[in-house]
């Protein structure tokens, strides 16, 4: 319950104006209750994030299951990246902890690794083999993975600006992701 309402007032606020004193209200809970468990809003905001981070989607896709063409595969991939990253929640995290990552370094790597490991968990095989089999001409799919999830999500530009929200420029940009990543970059044509 503690935890629960400090996601709800960190997510919202940020750690600058997310309070103790606003989190004991919601809660009842003492604050000397809370600084007993957590020495300081430090260790409740890191407290916090470890949970969330423990609470984030993992959704799995079968990379394995898959017969269709890679430019396919690559576009399902591609808008189900998208659509987890611009959850609202998910965008609320990642602003957050750039927001605070000069002083929680640690728990900025830890949300971009548990962000992005589902991904390339499954990815990164199926790049081996599409490039084991010569469909693509990758040496580095490890890079190669990272690089499409980072063109796929816009790197950190929805964190900055309005998400689209309409499904056909979702759609539009994971097409462009797989013309780019296959393609190179003369293959770009989605304006935004």
């Amino acid at each position: 319950m503690l935890i629960d309402a400090a996601a709800g007032e960190f997510l919202s606020r940020g750690f600058r104006h997310g309070g103790i004193e606003s989190i004991s209200r919601m809660t009842g809970i003492g604050k000397a209750t809370i600084y007993r468990h957590f020495t300081d809003k430090n260790g409740l905001f890191s407290a916090t994030v470890m949970r969330i981070i423990e609470t984030l989607a993992r959704p799995s896709f079968d990379f394995s299951q898959r017969t269709d063409s890679i430019e396919t595969v690559l576009f399902d991939f591609a808008q189900r990246a998208i659509g987890l990253f611009l959850r609202d929640r998910n965008l609320a995290l990642h602003r957050m902890v750039i927001e605070t990552s000069h002083l929680f370094p640690d728990l900025a790597r830890a949300v971009h690794a548990r962000s992005t490991e589902w991904s390339l968990d499954t990815l990164k095989p199926y790049l081996d083999r599409m490039a084991a089999n010569g469909t693509i001409d990758v040496v580095d799919t490890d890079w190669a993975a990272r690089q499409f999830l980072n063109v796929a999500t816009h790197g950190i530009l929805y964190l900055m600006s309005p998400a689209p929200a309409d499904e056909a420029t979702r759609r539009a940009l994971a097409e462009e992701t797989v013309a780019l990543f296959l393609g190179g970059a003369p293959a770009m044509t989605v304006q935004i």
